[in-house]
This record gives C-alpha cells, sequence and structure tokens, in this order.
C-alpha cells in the first residue's frame, strides 16, 4: 500500500440518510491520525451527485440502504456519469450476500458501520484511493495504447493509399518509356549503333525491373485490403514448374548456371491460381539465381509432401551464398533485407518473399526456408491438393525478399 503524504488533503463524500450515523463517521475521520481529509456529508444522493459532478471527490462512502436506492444503485449512477472516484459502501447489517453485491458492482471496500474504527476506515480509505490510482493508471495506458492503434491504422492506411497512388501514377509514363525504348531498339526510327543499342537495352531492362516493383507495390496494397483474391482451379504443377524453369533459361546461360527441374511421376491435377502460383515460383528462382555465383546450380523439384499428407510441395534450391540463422528469423518481413548493400547491388525492395508467402497462404499452403551460410537456400512452400475454406492472411503476417 502506497503512503498517502500528510501534507496531502483527501476529499471525501459522504452519503447516508441517518444523521447519527454521519456525525459517527465524521468523528472518525477527525480521529484519524496522518491524513488530513476534507468532508463532505449529505443525506441526499441527489444532492451529493451533484456535488460529486461540480468537483470530483477522492472517495466516497455511501450507506448501502438509502430509501428506495441503494448504495450499490448510487454507485452505478456515480460511474454512469463519468466519475471515477472509489466507492465504499457502509452497512448496518454484516449481510455476506451486501458485500458480494457490492464488490461486483465495482465498489473498493465493504465495511459494517459498528465495527468502523478511526484505524480500520485508514486502512480502508487509503486501500481504496491505492486502488483508485492503480485503475487511473490503466485506463491512462489504454487511453494510450488505443489512440497509438488508431494513429497507426491511421498512417498504415495513408501508406497503402500512398503505394496505390504512387503505383498507377508511375505505370503510364513508365510504359511509354520502354514502349519507345523498344521501338528505337526494332529499328523502326532508323538503324542504332552498338553502344545505342547497349544503352537503349539497359533504359528496357531498368523499365521491365521498375515494373516489377511497381506491380508488387500494388500486390502489396491489394493483400494488406484483402482485394486480391485467388482464382483456383485444377492445373498441371509439374507443367507450370517446366514453364517457369524454361523462363530462366538465358538468365543462366548468362551466369553459367546448371539448372534443374524433378517432377514427381503421376503428380496429380493441383487446386491453383496458375498466374499467382507462377509468380511464386518466378520470385524464387529469380531470388536463387540474385545469390548464386557463376557456374553454380538451381534445383526446381515438386512432389507429394512426404510430411504434411494431402500436399504438394515445391521447392527451389540453390547453392549460392546462403542465409544466416538470425536472417532466416526475419526473412519473410515486409522490406527486409539480408544485406545492407543487396537493394542497390541485387535490386528490389525487399518485397517478393513477403507476397509469395501471402500468396502461399491464400491457397492454405506455407512457405519456409532452409539454409545454410555459404552453402546455399532451399525455399519450400506446399498447397492442398483438395481445396479447403481459405482465409485472407493477417497483414502482420507479411514478409519479403533475401
Amino acid at each position: 500500500m502506497t503512503p498517502i503524504p500528510s501534507d496531502e488533503t483527501i476529499t471525501v463524500v459522504a452519503i447516508d440518510d441517518d444523521p447519527g450515523d454521519l456525525e459517527i463517521l465524521q468523528r472518525h475521520f477527525e480521529d484519524l491520525e496522518g491524513m488530513r481529509v476534507d468532508l463532505h456529508c449529505h443525506s441526499e444522493p441527489a444532492e451529493a451527485l451533484a456535488e460529486m459532478l461540480a468537483h470530483e471527490p477522492d472517495c466516497v462512502f455511501i450507506d448501502y440502504l438509502l430509501g428506495a436506492a441503494t448504495g450499490v444503485d448510487i454507485a452505478n449512477s456515480i460511474r454512469q456519469n463519468g466519475l471515477h472516484c472509489p466507492v465504499i459502501i457502509m452497512s448496518g447489517q454484516g449481510s455476506e450476500k451486501a458485500a458480494v453485491a457490492t464488490l461486483h458492482a465495482g465498489a473498493a471496500d465493504y465495511m459494517i458501520k459498528d465495527k468502523i474504527t478511526p484505524q480500520g476506515l485508514k486502512r480502508a480509505l487509503a486501500n481504496a484511493l491505492e486502488k483508485s490510482r492503480l485503475e487511473r493508471s490503466v485506463r491512462e495506458h489504454q487511453r494510450r495504447q488505443e489512440k497509438a492503434v488508431l494513429d497507426l491504422t491511421r498512417r498504415n492506411q495513408e501508406v497503402q493509399r500512398f503505394y496505390h497512388t504512387l503505383s498507377h501514377e508511375l505505370k503510364t509514363p513508365l510504359a511509354a518509356a520502354r514502349e519507345f525504348a523498344s521501338i528505337l531498339l526494332d529499328g523502326i526510327s532508323g538503324p542504332l549503333n552498338a553502344d545505342q543499342s547497349q544503352y537503349l537495352g539497359i533504359v528496357k531492362d531498368c523499365c521491365d525491373q521498375m515494373t516489377t516493383q511497381i506491380n508488387d507495390l500494388l500486390d502489396v496494397t491489394r493483400l494488406e485490403t484483402g482485394k486480391l483474391v485467388v482464382d483456383i482451379h485444377p492445373e498441371d504443377l509439374g507443367g507450370l514448374a517446366r514453364q517457369v524453369v524454361r523462363t530462366f533459361e538465358s538468365n543462366a546461360a548468362e551466369k553459367s548456371i546448371r539448372m534443374r527441374c524433378e517432377i514427381e511421376d503421376d503428380l496429380p491435377m493441383v487446386p491453383l491460381d496458375r498466374v499467382r502460383v507462377t509468380q511464386v515460383v518466378s520470385n524464387l528462382m529469380s531470388n536463387a539465381f540474385k545469390f548464386t555465383a557463376e557456374c553454380g546450380w538451381v534445383v526446381v523439384t515438386a512432389r507429394i509432401s512426404p510430411d504434411e499428407p494431402g500436399f504438394v510441395e515445391v521447392s527451389v534450391a540453390d547453392n549460392g551464398r546462403g542465409i544466416s540463422p538470425d536472417h532466416q528469423a526475419h526473412i519473410f518481413e515486409r522490406l527486409y533485407q539480408a544485406e545492407k548493400n543487396d537493394f542497390y547491388l541485387k535490386g528490389g525492395m525487399g518485397l517478393g518473399l513477403n507476397i509469395c508467402r501471402d500468396l502461399v497462404q491464400l491457397h492454405g499452403g506455407t512457405l519456409s526456408v532452409s539454409s545454410e551460410v555459404g552453402r546455399g537456400s532451399t525455399f519450400t512452400f506446399t498447397l492442398p491438393l483438395e481445396r479447403a475454406s481459405i482465409a485472407s492472411p493477417s497483414a502482420n503476417q507479411l514478409e519479403t525478399t533475401r
């Protein structure tokens, strides 16, 4: 119990329709040692409530029986009027039922009138004030938390609107820039020398990279707002994986990376959104190529999951630089980069794995990583063989690229 400073005056309101009981209570308060009390006595609850609304007291003592009303009724009225001062109920009868009712109503204490002493009164008042102080602290903490949540929600909505607006505003001029670069590369406006072709090729590649990043921003916005839905139909998962691998043949040739696609025989049709699962596999492949040195290898596999009955699993493995355990714990967080220079040297904004994991979750599956520094990484996602009722993933479960 926190001691009350002796120089602090405590304002107390007492409500009792028996003048004799009020006089006895007043004498008890006068006999208190080490505690200064400014006592206001009332026989009418309405009169007392009007005073409390004008100046909220530190504590209120209420008789349990006040004509047609009870102390519990008055305590409820005090709370309904927005007052939070502690209430102590007094009763001339030692009724256990009344004591339970008052405590359930939120009273700080319950006292029997003929057993009240100055020492007991001081103890009950100090306890009630300490409890009130703690409750105020909790209310203030809750208020700050609620305000913080509202602020974060508002800021998150502003960020999402910014993502969406920025993405749409950039896509049109970017598409135009890429189209004109393609026209020049095709020689439609006249012949180009080797250097000009090379530079325009770089411009076109940069436009493609920016388009991918803008699309990622749009996907993140749609995922967070629940506007991205998957269109699921039975598909040939093995054929999908082979098709994605073929699109990386030129990347593999440039870095002399060996690619292999291992599809389990008799793999059944899998319910999936072909566009979105292609996006997932392509992103995992792109990451593998980014972080695998020349003459390395990348292997894509698709099979019935040996660990999860009723699921298929797709893995993209490489023998690249690998990911440390510390980074693996955060690898699926939005905008996370395993190395500080990855944004500049490898490209991407750290949204790819974020989106991949969410898309997999929309299918009812999971995405995980197994990696060892210097020996490579394996990203594996699962998909159910039977379509289930799938809920939109939570915004705080979104994740990112390596």
